[in-house]
């Protein structure tokens, strides 16, 4: 009985843990680092001073839509689990059906012993999350 609870505890433990993973957890001073760099980077093409002014405009437009596209490519993976490029737990839902199956495969054939215990605790870990 008490391996059950410390079992429980452990799942429980691991879900809050993933809970907290799961949000966006890039820290304010480095999204003040990320756009002071973008401003900095855009004014100093500035400092490569072209005399065709179409060309000076291309280049500064082109750092800035550079810079953009990879600020929106941290903000998507800041947050994993929304948008267009979001995590599904569909993987992780059908890992606990597969779980069962192998456990009742391996009762069939007689398995016992650490492994088939270790396959029991990850099922009942993993159907936890669902």
């Amino acid at each position: 009985m008490s391996e059950i609870l410390h079992q429980l505890d452990q799942m429980t433990q691991a879900r809050r843990a993933r809970l907290i993973a799961a949000r966006g957890n890039v820290p304010d001073v480095i999204w003040l680092v990320l756009f002071g760099g973008a401003a900095v980077t855009v004014v100093f093409t500035y400092f490569f001073g072209s005399k065709n002014l179409r060309a000076q405009t291309l280049m500064t437009g082109l750092v800035a839509l550079l810079i953009f596209a990879e600020l929106l490519i941290v903000i998507a993976i800041d947050r994993p689990f929304t948008g267009a490029a979001a995590v599904t737990p569909d993987a992780l839902t059908a890992v606990p059906g597969d779980f069962r199956f192998r456990r009742r495969r391996r009762r069939r054939h007689g398995a016992t012993g650490p492994s088939a215990t270790a396959i029991n605790a990850s099922a009942l870990s993993l159907s936890a999350l669902s």
